[in-house]
Parts: C-alpha cells; structure tokens; sequence
C-alpha cells in the first residue's frame, strides 16, 4: 500500500499526475504514508472497501464509482473533498447526512464529528473525524459506535444493506 503512495508522489514531483487508490479501511495508512513520504497533502482516491472476494464485474462496478474522482484528480480539478468520492446520487447522500445530523452535535460536542464517505442505494460509508482537541475517552467503542450510525442510516435510509465505519482510533502505523 506504501508503494502506491509513494510512487505516486514520486511521479508528481517529476511532473506527471498520478493517483494512489486505497479502499476505505486504509485510508489511515494512505495518509501516514503521505505524511511519511513528505507530502501530507497529497490525497488518495477511496474506494469501498473491501474488494477482497469481488466479481470482476462488482470490481469494474467499483472503478467506475470513484472514475470521476480520478479523472477531476489526474486534470487538476478541485473536489470539495479529495478524499471523498461519491459512489452515488447526491439524493443518497443528502439523505444519510440528514440521519446523522443528530449524531454528529453529540460528536461535535466531544470535539469529533461524523462525515459520510460514500452514500449508494445498498450500502455507505462514514468516517469517524476526530481532531488533536477530540475527547476519544468520551466516544463510544467502535462497535457501539457502528450500531448506533447503522441504526440512524437504516431508519431513514432502508434501502441500506451494509454500513462501514471508519474509526481512525482502531488505525495504526506499523
């Protein structure tokens, strides 16, 4: 995973655009890497993870998700968030930032915050945000944290067959 993230900070810094492509659960990592390798800001493309046991067809379902994101990167374009793809509409989206709206004052309050990755009609993804001023102690365990963020996406979202968490807490450098 290193690798990619390093090449493609290695080509940048020769002048040619590249992009690293992670899965979700390594985003963590990407990013240390980054940091690591001198280029904090550089973002990969997040893919849902896992692709691990995927179709060939379910895999080219996945690229074609993120292949905006990669094309606005490769051409120089700003995303609102880079390390954000949208895997669907802005409907599905909206709708599950809606249930977690309030969620996320009690996060917000404990100095974290709740950021939806990636939004289809049968599954998400949401990010936990902490900060150097979050209260980790205050937060609930990951798999608390998962029923409750489960629950809130389903009851307004039912279409919903799978939610994946990212808890930065649970990440760690090798």
């Amino acid at each position: 995973m290193s690798c990619s993230v390093h090449d493609g900070i290695e080509l940048e810094t020769r002048g040619i655009p590249s992009v690293a492509i992670h899965t979700s659960a390594f985003l963590g990592s990407a990013r240390a890497h980054a940091s690591a390798f001198g280029r904090p800001d550089y973002e990969p493309v997040i893919m849902r993870h896992p692709i691990a046991g995927l179709t060939p067809d379910e895999v080219v379902a996945r690229a074609d998700e993120i292949m905006p994101a990669i094309v606005a990167y490769l051409l120089g374009n700003e995303l609102d968030e880079p390390s954000v793809q949208p895997a669907a509409t802005s409907d599905a989206v909206a709708a599950i930032t809606a249930a977690l709206k309030e969620l996320r004052s009690g996060f917000n309050a404990d100095g974290a915050d709740l950021e939806v990755v990636a939004a289809g009609a049968s599954s998400v993804t949401v990010r936990l945000v902490v900060t150097p001023e979050t209260c980790l102690e205050c937060i609930v365990s990951k798999s608390a944290l998962q029923h409750i963020v489960e629950s809130a996406i389903r009851k307004a979202y039912p279409t919903v067959q799978a939610v994946e968490l990212i808890d930065p807490r649970e990440m760690t450098i090798r």
